[in-house]
């Protein structure tokens, strides 16, 4: 094995990511040498769901945008996303300057909105994204507000440990007075 799984001490998995896409480009233009490796070692995929297929029938590791990752896999607890996002972004839709469609598509989106659907759709998605709770081989990010509560009974242990060593340190004292 040589390359990017060498680095890493694996051979197990392969990975892959749709070509000409917005994940293949971040990663081949990042600072970092290890994400530019992974670009240029990916088995390029032709579409999103060829991905899916192979993950589902292979070793396979994805990398595809976090919302379409999203979307695809809610309430499938066979796959599981890992680590956080290497490039978050926002999207958006854009049209030519002085497009005759510019007023239409304002139109379409303002009347999606007023009337509910695009919330209705949110809905829907993250309905979907919750229905079916994994509780097997979940990836849990660790922050220190989800730990927050061990350092609290660090603090309780050690102030009662003082506490203690006071009180002992006060009866030998005592005791030993009266001896």
């Amino acid at each position: 094995s040589s390359g990017i799984n060498a680095e890493y001490g694996q051979s197990r998995y392969t990975w892959g990511l749709v070509g000409s896409t917005n994940s293949e480009m971040l990663l081949e233009s990042s600072a970092k040498e290890s994400y530019r490796q992974l670009a240029l070692q990916a088995i390029k995929l032709d579409n999103l769901e060829e991905g899916i297929l192979r993950m589902e029938n292979e070793s396979f590791v994805y990398i595809s945008e976090l919302p379409y990752i999203d979307y695809r896999v809610a309430g499938e607890c066979s796959f599981v996303s890992v680590g956080s996002s290497f490039q978050p972004f926002d999207t958006a839709m854009i049209l030519p300057k002085n497009s005759p469609y510019k007023r239409w598509v304002d139109s379409f989106l303002l009347e999606l909105r007023q009337t509910g659907t695009l919330e209705g759709l949110w809905d829907k998605y993250l309905a979907l994204k919750s229905s079916t709770e994994c509780t097997v081989g979940n990836s849990i990010v660790m922050s220190l507000s989800s730990v927050s509560g061990m350092f609290y009974l660090l603090a309780l242990f050690i102030g009662a440990s003082f506490l203690i060593l006071a009180c002992e340190y006060v009866f030998v004292k005592v005791r030993g007075r009266s001896i």
